[in-house]
């Protein structure tokens, strides 16, 4: 319960504002090592809130950067994130591959039925095809029951089988 949650060196649980957050999603954009096993990283997230515990909104990606101490052998977060600027990018930078090459019809047949087989949704609109190395991720949004937009990739081998991601 919120009422119970603790931050980093504070023995005093923290009161309940009545609003509720969740983390949607969260990328990691930058990992650099610092010091002593610790590492500073930029973090991209998106969050739901809700005042009634009954409707949510998502507010606007933001940025944070955390820095995470693996020197002990157990990753711990040595403190609150701090928010920064979100930094920008074009679409599509974050991940291999020249957006304009045109793939094989058996990528997007392949890249369909491994979305069908999965069961999380309807194929929405039109996917966004790259090619890394002999590999094509195809990046689509799905609408799940709720009727939520989620982006998902797939990764398909040059034979169209599916492959893990950045194969």
């Amino acid at each position: 319960p919120p009422e119970r949650w603790r931050w980093p060196g504070d023995d005093s649980p923290h009161q309940s504002s009545g609003v509720l957050s969740y983390v949607e999603w969260v990328r990691a954009l930058l990992v650099e090592p610092i010091a002593d096993g610790r590492w500073r990283t930029e973090v991209a997230l998106r969050r739901l809130v809700s005042t009634d515990g009954v409707s949510y909104s998502r507010l606007p990606t933001q940025a944070v950067e955390v820095v995470v101490d693996v020197g002990t052998g157990v990753p711990a977060v040595v403190d609150l994130p701090r928010f920064i600027s979100l930094p920008e990018v074009e679409p599509g930078q974050w991940w291999l591959g020249e957006p304009r090459e045109t793939p094989p019809a058996a990528v997007i047949s392949a890249a369909r039925e491994q979305l069908a087989r999965s069961g999380v949704g309807a194929a929405d609109g039109e996917p966004r095809i790259s090619r890394a190395g002999e590999s094509w991720r195809v990046e689509w949004a799905v609408i799940d029951e709720a009727g939520i937009s989620w982006p998902v990739s797939l990764w398909i081998g040059p034979e169209g089988a599916p492959v893990p991601a950045g194969s």
